[in-house]
């Protein structure tokens, strides 16, 4: 069985074919300009967290911002276009915050939209995030990946190629 992380979670919500492929060591966010300008907006946003807050290791991932004093995580985002997906990976760390007995808040933050989304945990998130990780489980052991998809985000999606390349040699 694999290690669920927030990033399968997040995939989860955004493509079965791109989360499977990732639970099946396909990985192409290496190759990805977005990702690297996600990683930069991350390193020079909100420079001034470093100091305030600590990056905290857990079970489902990596929190990189979290405030102890507060119980608050902190995940910055270049825009809110993929929202619920977002929010999924939040619940997703709450939650595992939770089964390590921290009751914490989060905020989602979008720098170059200036502006934060609260995210409070619910004691009904609990089962909601429980059924995320079953259908995590069910796309990642299939034996072949879902079909694709075309949906609006496809263009900038570090699996683009993989998926929508044509096959010269049939």
């Amino acid at each position: 069985m694999i290690q669920i992380t927030a990033l399968h979670v997040h995939y989860l919500h955004i493509c079965h074919r791109k989360l499977w492929l990732f639970s099946n060591g396909i990985g192409m966010e290496h190759t990805s300009d977005a990702v690297a300008d996600g990683t930069l907006l991350h390193d020079t946003a909100y420079a001034h967290r470093t100091k305030r807050y600590v990056e905290l290791d857990i079970p489902g991932g990596k929190i990189d911002y979290y405030d102890p004093a507060n119980k608050v995580i902190h995940e910055t985002k270049r825009s809110g276009k993929m929202e619920q997906a977002q929010q999924a990976q939040i619940k997703f760390y709450l939650y595992q915050l939770h089964e390590l007995g921290i009751v914490a808040s989060a905020s989602l933050d979008y720098p170059e939209e200036r502006k934060s989304d609260k995210i409070i945990w619910l004691d009904s998130d609990h089962k909601l995030v429980d059924s995320w990780i079953s259908q995590v489980h069910q796309i990642a052991i299939a034996e072949i990946s879902p079909p694709k998809r075309e949906q609006r985000f496809c263009q900038s999606c570090a699996y683009y190629d993989f998926c929508w390349s044509v096959d010269l040699t049939s």
